[in-house]
């Protein structure tokens, strides 16, 4: 795997650990480091949902208007914006990962 598709996964996991402690905070958790592995792990399937409703938000816009407007709504909440920022590190890699099979 060459190093800009590693680079590319290590800023999704640091984003992605971005929005935990984002996540941990709202819900008055503190550290994410302190929680216990149970706690930490039901986090964890809460973060993955939150992604996961935010990816199949992306795919329900049918015109650019509408995709337009879903993207200043989020931008305008910090969990919106690192879930932005995490979906176009997703993009980057799903590029980077079809790049490479062209080159094979």
């Amino acid at each position: 795997m060459p190093t800009d598709i590693t680079d590319l996964h290590e800023k999704l996991r640091s984003k992605t650990r971005e929005i935990l402690t984002l996540v941990a905070n709202s819900y008055g958790l503190g550290a994410v480091s302190s929680l216990e592995p149970s706690s930490l792990e039901q986090l964890n399937e809460e973060v993955d949902e939150i992604i996961e409703q935010h990816d199949e938000a992306l795919n329900e816009g049918e015109t650019s208007e509408e995709w337009r407007a879903l993207d200043e709504r989020l931008a305008a909440t910090e969990i919106g914006r690192l879930l932005q920022e995490r979906h176009e590190i997703a993009e980057q890699i799903l590029d980077a990962e079809d790049d490479d099979d062209d080159d094979d």
